[in-house]
């Protein structure tokens, strides 16, 4: 959907004033907060992968740490695996990949670092003797949980200062962004 300008508007409607003294309406499925404030300056939209980039490094530095110190390997999805397997209970190895968004192969070597620490343990199924179904050790369940918290933590800190109006147009601008991303996979 494209930005519609417009040569004026009213404080109660949805438009908001630009610093370029142009006024834009916003789209009403996306509708601003009113008390939101608009910081725009020239429309450049490799801003939005800057932020998007410069938002999952700040990301990782403040999680990467944390994770450190629970004795988790960072950048192969780890955390994820356990969250998963805490919140959905076990599961087949390659729904446990889709659910984390892991490919196959890195899973499978990630799952083999886990079992060696003792945080998971994979069952072969009777039936089918390449598939694996996947489950937290007792160990695991205590660091999941540990996990958890640093996630509950970590969206809080996302979410520090945010109204929930905020929060809904931020969510409903990501979806977009995503569906853009899918339909061009």
């Amino acid at each position: 959907m494209n930005w519609l300008f417009v040569p004026q508007a009213s404080q109660s409607s949805p438009y908001r004033r630009a610093k370029s003294d142009i006024w834009l309406a916003i789209p009403p499925a996306l509708k601003m907060p009113a008390d939101m404030e608009i910081n725009m300056k020239k429309l450049d939209k490799s801003d939005v992968r800057q932020k998007l980039f410069k938002i999952e490094i700040l990301r990782r530095w403040l999680l990467q740490p944390q994770f450190i110190a629970l004795g988790l390997t960072v950048g192969e999805g780890q955390p994820r695996i356990l969250k998963a397997l805490y919140t959905k209970g076990s599961m087949m190895q390659r729904e446990l990949a889709d659910i984390c968004l892991i490919d196959t192969t890195t899973i499978s070597r990630t799952l083999d670092k886990m079992e060696r620490a003792g945080l998971i343990k994979r069952t072969s199924k009777p039936n089918c003797r390449r598939s694996w179904l996947i489950e937290l050790t007792p160990d695991g369940r205590h660091k999941a949980e540990n996990v958890i918290d640093i996630f509950k933590t970590t969206d809080d800190t996302f979410c520090k200062g945010l109204s929930n109006e905020e929060l809904e147009y931020l969510i409903n601008i990501l979806d977009k962004i995503e569906v853009n991303l899918e339909d061009n996979i």
